[in-house]
């Protein structure tokens, strides 16, 4: 099985992230410092079922998220189908959030403000995952 490897964090006050060994960094201004910036990453596990998004060697973790977050989503598709992640109306969730199809190998990234408290299912919105195990609890908290 194909890993993508990927590595993101806050260092002297630069981005920096790192795929398929390429790196490549962002300045960001320290005029204003970044705040409750909330990085997820997940593999995809589609050898046995059910399907799930892997985080820490958990599967379908739920995340929790502080009002105001900026959060920062990584899927890294480890499986051999297409795979996305969702946080939208299908959900249901008052967010529209969703990335790219990231075929088996490659890697995909959405970002978004956490700023509608609530219990929410992420998903992956390829027909029929969800239906396989893909899905789990996001809750944001005041």
């Amino acid at each position: 099985m194909l890993t993508v490897a990927l590595v993101a964090g806050l260092i002297g006050g630069f981005y920096l992230s790192s795929i398929y060994g390429t790196a490549s960094t962002a300045s960001i201004s320290t005029s204003r410092p970044v705040a409750n910036i909330q990085l997820f990453i997940f593999a995809v596990q589609e050898s046995k079922m059910p399907w799930a998004f892997v985080s820490s060697g958990v599967s379908n973790p739920t995340i929790r998220v502080k009002l105001g977050s900026n959060v920062q989503i990584i899927l890294n598709n480890t499986g051999v189908a297409l795979h996305d992640w969702a946080l939208d109306s299908i959900s249901p969730s008052p967010y529209s959030v969703r990335t790219e199809e990231v075929r088996p190998g490659e890697s995909g990234a959405i970002s978004f403000v956490a700023d509608k408290l609530g219990s929410f299912t992420y998903h992956c919105a390829t027909p029929g995952h969800r239906e396989y195990g893909m899905q789990g609890q996001i809750i944001i908290e005041g």
